[in-house]
C-alpha cells in the first residue's frame, strides 16, 4: 500500500470517497508492469449525480520531472474517459469493477474499484524525481477525486 505520507490529495471536496489506494510493486521500478487500484464509492444521494453524467466523467493524468542533471519536464495533462479502455497502446489499461467485482463501463453509484497498468521502459527513461497527478471529474467540472505522488525512477536513457 502507498504510505500515507508519499500520496497527497490534490482536490478539497471529493465526491468519490477513496478508501484504499494502493501500487504494487512500490516504489515503481522500469521494465516491470505496476498495478495500481483505487477502491471507493459514490453515495446514492449525491446532488444531480445521474448513470450518464458519471458516464461522461474523465480522467486527468500529469507527470513531471526533475531530472539527476538539474533539468525539468512535464507532460500532460492527458485526459481520457474514465472508463474500462486501453489507454496506452500495449501496456496501459484502465479497468473499473462494481462492488460485486464484475467489470463494468464506467462509474457508477456505489462502491468501485478502478484499476490501472503500464510500465517504463528502462532504456527510454531519465533517473530522476517524478510527480504524478490524477483528477478526476464529471463534465460539470465537480471533482470525483484527485492525488499525487512522488518517487524516484532509475533509468537508463541520456
Amino acid at each position: 500500500m502507498v504510505s500515507r505520507t508519499a500520496l497527497r490529495t490534490i482536490a478539497s471536496h471529493n465526491l468519490f470517497s477513496t478508501y484504499y489506494v494502493d501500487i504494487a510493486p512500490y516504489p515503481i521500478t522500469a521494465d516491470r508492469t505496476f498495478f495500481a487500484k483505487v477502491q471507493g464509492y459514490l453515495q446514492h444521494n449525491l446532488p444531480n449525480v445521474t448513470d450518464a453524467i458519471l458516464a461522461d466523467a474523465t480522467l486527468s493524468a500529469t507527470m513531471s520531472a526533475s531530472f539527476e542533471n538539474g533539468r525539468e519536464h512535464t507532460w500532460g495533462p492527458g485526459t481520457v474517459p474514465l472508463r474500462t479502455q486501453m489507454i496506452a497502446q500495449d501496456f496501459g489499461y484502465l479497468a473499473i469493477r462494481n462492488e460485486t467485482g464484475h467489470y463494468v463501463d464506467h462509474l457508477s453509484l456505489g462502491y468501485h474499484d478502478i484499476l490501472v497498468d503500464g510500465a517504463f521502459f528502462y532504456d527510454f527513461l531519465f533517473s530522476g524525481n517524478y510527480t504524478f497527478a490524477f483528477d478526476a471529474r464529471l463534465s460539470d467540472g465537480r471533482c470525483l477525486f484527485g492525488f499525487e505522488f512522488t518517487q524516484w525512477l532509475d533509468g537508463g536513457a541520456g
